[in-house]
């Protein structure tokens, strides 16, 4: 009997460790089941999501297949069934991406139009289509995302209209796609030149470079806007206060030649700038001695020196700011860069080219406004000193001539 008691128990604990095993397999199993089902939930949100990028010709149709996957999901919950149908969808949209196929259907143009459409499709990539009145129209991908990536435009340039018209006439009474039609490669925003045959005005291609840079390029710009203004109340300030300086300087020096203090007084009395107003204090002192006029003198540059100098700390500061915008701009750039690869993959460089673009656009602009503002600031800085150098060698010789000897 304790044989067999002992030998029961060892058994009983066999069956545990079975059964422990069992519940871990279970457990296992069930992470798997939740990840499955998370998986399908997510696979479901993005291609929800992402319908807006798919081709404006099939979007419609693709829209009503996914509401369909979701309404069978959520009410059987069978991810197997759910996965199947999924696998089928892209099935069907990989084949109509290998595809050229001749249609008709209606189609709402940019213009705003809505009409009837003998349309040739080439995958997702492009398509022409063709009215009952003759026009030309094309699909194409703009190299934006969201529900701005496909442009449906009318082709009102002579050359390439004729050219469609011709091919397009030909598939649509025959029935059959044979030979070549005219087809732009890139498909990016100039591809709008090629479709109306105008030309770009430079105002347009600099609107189009400044909105590809991202909002980085408006704080670019108030940057560009405050130097400006700075720059041209500093040009202001240097001309009223260098103001006919030398001029003011012989006159006075040629007055005092003849020793009259007084006719010098009364000429610069009315004269303006800082020149006017050392020579002023100097005339003023006169009647003292030379350490006095000094006196006032320093007095007049201790004002006035810092008025010089005034902003150029500012610009300097704004001039440094502008390559660090422009980095700001390289590196949302990029973000946005790997955001576009994460969502849609390398398979477009249109795409692809936008989020590059931005990030090269934002450095350029931080440079093209950081070196003049570089060499404004230098220039200005120097003219501050060769200012404050020009009032103090013309007061010293005012001084010499009232006080020839020291």
């Amino acid at each position: 009997l304790y044989g067999d008691q002992s030998r029961i128990k060892e058994e009983c604990l066999l069956f545990e460790g079975k059964v422990e095993d069992q519940k871990e397999q279970l457990d296992t199993m069930k992470k798997e089941r939740e990840y499955v089902s998370l998986s399908v939930k997510e696979q479901l949100e993005k291609i929800t999501k992402n319908l807006v990028n798919h081709f404006p010709l099939s979007i419609e149709e693709e829209k009503l297949a996914v509401v369909e996957i979701q309404r069978r999901y959520l009410s059987e919950k069978n991810d197997i069934k759910t996965i199947a149908s999924l696998t089928a969808f892209q099935k069907e949209r990989f084949l109509k991406y290998s595809q050229i196929a001749l249609t008709k259907t209606t189609v709402l143009s940019d213009d705003n139009k809505q009409q009837d459409m003998n349309i040739v499709r080439i995958g997702e990539v492009t398509a022409y289509g063709i009215n009952n009145l003759g026009d030309a129209y094309i699909i194409r991908q703009t190299g934006n995302l969201g529900a701005a990536r496909y442009a449906i435009d009318n082709i009102s340039s002579m050359e390439y209209k004729t050219a469609v018209q011709t091919v397009l006439k030909d598939w649509i009474k025959e029935l059959k796609i044979h030979g070549s039609i005219p087809f732009e490669i890139m498909q990016s925003a100039n591809s709008k030149k090629l479709i109306t045959g105008e030309k770009i005005s430079k105002l347009t291609k600099f609107y189009q470079w400044f909105n590809k840079g991202g909002a980085v390029m408006w704080a670019m710009s108030a940057i560009v806007l405050w130097t400006i203004l700075l720059i041209f109340a500093k040009i202001i300030q240097f001309s009223r206060t260098h103001k006919d300086a030398r001029k003011l300087r012989k006159d006075i020096v040629n007055i005092l030649e003849n020793e009259n203090k007084e006719v010098a007084l009364e000429y610069v009395q009315d004269k303006k700038g800082v020149v006017a107003r050392a020579v002023k204090a100097c005339l003023q002192h006169s009647k003292w001695k030379r350490s006095s006029a000094e006196k006032a003198v320093r007095e007049i540059l201790i004002e006035e020196v810092p008025q010089l100098n005034k902003n150029l700390t500012t610009l300097a500061v704004l001039a440094s700011s502008a390559p660090m915008l422009g980095l700001l701009g390289t590196v949302t750039g990029m973000i946005h860069l790997f955001k576009v690869i994460t969502q849609y993959g390398t398979s477009d460089p249109g795409i692809l080219a936008g989020g590059i673009s931005e990030a090269l656009i934002t450095t350029q602009a931080g440079l093209i406004v950081a070196i003049p503002l570089l060499l404004t600031h230098n220039f200005l800085k120097n003219k501050a000193k060769f200012i404050q150098t020009e009032v103090e060698r013309n007061t010293i010789k005012v001084l010499n001539r009232l006080w020839p000897e020291g």
